[in-house]
């Protein structure tokens, strides 16, 4: 039963579903045995590396002898009970090593895959994670294990060049009736979820084994999931809402799930929805700028051959839900059969494995419009629609053993009824603490409510929010608030004003800005960074953009803006799951920038003019100068721009990121400079050299 205060309705949850002659598996690692002896020849996983083709599909049966003979091998090694580190590409092989790891007792730490262009920032987050999480093996592919040992041989990355590299191949030998089931119970961590946007040293949240099957249970009640239940996703696998929402809980369901690595669905997402309409898909998940993204780049003739009917959940969470792209979704792709209320808005952390809340099925789509000046000074103040005020999306309610609270973050009481507070959570969901960290794990983990002897402990989770007509809405973080002579902004909404500008500023990229608060001669002020795509405004005016910008804020939150940074393409630091990383971003403007992998490409503040990259010197060597010239008819050429404006932008020393070029168009560059200079090139020069006089520079000097 879900407890929420406010008279909140009460579901039920709902059971497993086994045989009637079977006992009804106490965790994970028995549900994934119980179906590989029930259903061996019934499909679990299925890979598809470029979202249209099989790659690689395994059974019950298949996958369980699979993660068996890994297990076998694990403990045969003496690894039951220590760490290992989970560095895969997309795909199957990080399946089978992350429940393998679960059938041998090891403890698997997913992480992020190294990117060849941010080397430095990859190795460093891994050390942080090897010096946290202390593990005694890698589990990874041999195309990474090639890749790293390379790089690891010419870095200072001691504690992880030092570890021992284990591949598949290595480890697909043992016999998988060697295996040992592993004396496990609810209290027994499972696996270390490093949190996405961890900087310096990283935390490891421990979710217990018995906290994912909470989860579990509580996301067949919410979303009425059942073995029949087909699962389609794309999300990354080494963060809580691909690996617990789908991957995990298919598995603990004895269900299908079909999946694509992310970057297919960021260069063509309508392949996603094609994917649910081929295989009949019945549940998926994104966060909000996805469903966004789908209705920009799927074409109506790709939308009308869609068979979107099957669908009955498409979780909407990660980051704020806006009620207008769920709308804009919905009616968007209603020809293709999608139902209104499938969009279903959800609340979620790795703290808790995962899932907190959602809206009830009836109530999908629900919203409230507030007052936007009584929502700044922590008061709920519902509006009429047709009024002035912000869109707010229900969250829905809490399921089955679950708990949510809101309370006033001052005096630890419960907030009152219209009140913003802090939200505090409390089930058999919760997360054991931190590794190795037990002052913060006692503070994050150690709630208790005042005046409410004996209700407790709670998690903390930094969010705010607010309880109306039971249901719980999210209105942003403590930390991230931004107060401007006494008035709390949300960073989220100034960057929703910022999206809103695209019709006058087509060159602002949506989902791409960072709103920050700075002190500036003992005051808080406002600063937003923007990325922008010059390539869709080939007028685009940096002094233009920054006056239109502040304008737009002004007007709609009615504070001045201090700064505007104007960021070239990609350079916006996220986190892997696509949240922004507003600390980052504040660390680096009060840095000047310096050293960092942000490129600015104009600065507007108060206090000076705005600034712009210097142009480069120019050139005399004639080689040079035919290379440059064929560089910027190819670039014209992919990026469907006049060669004139564009050389004089590449000439000047504009970055590569900064006009448009995309991984696609720096592949094929490559590609045709392979061509044309008839040796081979590293697939990530357009990133080792990040602008044409660099790029230029090394390629003659290499030949």
């Amino acid at each position: 039963m879900f407890q929420i205060h406010h008279d909140a309705v009460r579901p039920s949850a709902s059971t497993l579903p086994f045989t009637a002659t079977s006992a009804p598996p106490g965790d994970l690692v028995e549900a994934i045995r119980h179906f590989a002896e029930t259903q061996p020849e019934r499909r679990a996983l299925t890979f598809l590396a470029d979202g249209q083709d099989e790659t690689a599909a395994l059974t019950y049966g298949g996958f369980d002898r699979a993660v068996r003979a890994l297990a076998a091998r694990l403990q045969a090694d003496g690894l039951a009970g220590e760490r290992a580190l989970l560095v895969f590409e997309p795909g199957l092989d990080f399946v089978v090593a992350f429940v393998g790891c679960l059938f041998a007792g090891v403890v698997p730490v997913p992480a992020y895959p190294p990117e060849p262009h941010r080397m430095a920032h990859t190795l460093a987050r891994l050390e942080g994670i090897v010096a946290d999480a202390d593990p005694s093996v890698v589990l990874t592919s041999p195309l990474i294990r090639g890749f790293a040992e390379g790089i690891l041989a010419k870095s200072k990355a001691g504690a992880l060049a030092e570890l021992t590299w284990l591949t598949p191949d290595q480890t697909g030998d043992a016999d998988p009736d060697d295996w040992q089931m592993p004396s496990l119970t609810a209290d027994t961590v499972a696996f270390l979820q490093y949190t996405s946007g961890s900087t310096g040293r990283p935390r490891g949240v421990m979710v217990t084994h018995g906290g994912i099957w909470a989860n579990l249970a509580m996301s067949r009640a919410a979303y009425g999931l059942s073995s029949d239940s087909v699962f389609v996703s794309w999300l990354p696998l080494y963060h809580d809402m691909g690996l617990v929402g789908k991957l995990l809980n298919p598995l603990g369901l004895g269900a299908e799930s079909w999946l694509m690595p992310p970057g297919v669905f960021l260069r063509a997402p309508s392949r996603w929805l094609a994917l649910v309409s081929r295989v009949g898909g019945t549940i998926t998940a994104a966060p909000n700028f996805a469903y966004d993204l789908a209705v920009r780049k799927t074409p109506a003739a790709v939308r009308d051959a869609l068979d979107l009917s099957r669908l009955t959940v498409m979780v909407n969470g990660a980051e704020p839900v806006r009620r207008a792209t769920v709308r804009r979704f919905e009616a968007y792709f209603a020809p293709a059969g999608l139902r209104p209320g499938v969009v279903t808005p959800s609340y979620g952390m790795a703290e808790v494995g995962l899932f907190v809340s959602c809206a009830r099925a009836e109530r999908r789509g629900g919203g409230l419009r507030v007052d936007a000046a009584a929502l700044e000074q922590h008061r709920v103040q519902p509006v009429d629609e047709a009024a002035e005020g912000v869109d707010l999306v229900s969250c829905g309610v809490a399921w089955a053993e679950g708990v949510i609270e809101v309370v006033d973050p001052q005096t630890g009481r419960r907030a009152a009824p219209g009140a913003v507070g802090e939200i505090w959570l409390a089930g058999p969901h919760i997360a054991a603490g931190y590794w190795q960290r037990p002052e913060e794990t006692g503070r994050t983990f150690g709630g208790r409510v005042v005046g409410a002897e004996g209700e407790g402990p709670f998690l903390r989770t930094g969010d705010l929010g607010f309880v109306h007509d039971g249901e719980l809405y999210v209105t942003g973080r403590m930390k991230d608030v931004i107060i401007v002579r006494g008035r709390n902004l949300y960073p989220h909404d100034v960057e929703h004003t910022l999206d809103g500008l695209r019709a006058r500023l087509p060159e602002l990229r949506p989902g791409c800005a960072a709103a920050f608060p700075v002190e500036v001669d003992g005051r808080e002020r406002l600063v937003v960074c923007q990325e922008v795509d010059p390539r869709r405004a080939p007028d685009h005016d940096p002094r233009r953009a920054a006056a239109l910008m502040r304008a737009a804020v002004t007007e709609a939150h009615g504070v001045e803006v201090y700064g505007v940074v104007l960021l070239a393409k990609g350079s916006l630091p996220k986190t892997s799951s696509g949240k922004v990383m507003r600390f980052a971003c504040r660390a680096a403007f009060t840095a000047g920038f310096a050293g960092g992998s942000m490129t600015v490409l104009a600065r507007d503040l108060l206090a000076d003019a705005p600034t712009a990259p210097a142009a480069a010197p120019g050139r005399r060597d004639p080689a040079a100068t035919r290379l440059e010239a064929w560089m910027v008819a190819t670039l014209a050429r992919e990026l469907g721009r006049a060669p004139g404006p564009l050389a004089a932008q590449l000439r000047g020393g504009a970055p590569f990121a900064s006009l448009g070029v995309d991984s696609l168009v720096a592949v094929q560059l490559v590609d045709a400079l392979e061509e044309k200079l008839g040796r081979a090139l590293p697939a990530d020069l357009l990133h080792q050299h990040r602008d044409l006089s660099g790029l230029v520079d090394h390629l003659l000097s290499e030949a």
